[in-house]
């Protein structure tokens, strides 16, 4: 992409469609893979029972459309026994980004745990 003083030119970013983001508050990304090497069964997966709790505490604690939990790919950090979260920020100016690690032993306290860091 090539690039003027001002940023990238218009012409680069024709395919590129602006929106309003889908939540308002924060991005938490639950890395599918860690929970893969924890869990091989699908149901079982600790990443995505997490995923499903953050997803409904979140809408009881926040409301909904505040807080989007969602399973993604690699995150290359790959703790041994634990799953890595990345939280995003999006009430902060410059949408800051955390990384962690967790325990998923129980998806219900990992999820408070997690959610408490957003209030």
């Amino acid at each position: 992409m090539s690039r003027t003083a001002s940023g990238p030119r218009n012409s680069d970013l024709a395919a590129l469609h602006r929106i309003e983001p889908p939540v308002s508050s924060a991005l938490i990304l639950v890395c599918e893979k860690c929970g893969r090497r924890l869990d091989a069964d699908s149901e079982k997966n600790p990443s995505r029972r997490l995923v499903s709790r953050l997803k409904k505490i979140a809408k009881k604690s926040f409301g909904r459309g505040e807080i989007r939990a969602v399973a993604t790919s690699c995150m290359d950090v790959c703790p041994e026994g634990e799953v890595s979260i990345a939280l995003v920020d999006l009430h902060s100016a410059r949408a800051a980004t955390r990384f962690f690690t967790a325990e998923v032993s129980d998806p219900d306290e990992t999820a408070r745990e997690i959610l408490e860091i957003l209030k």
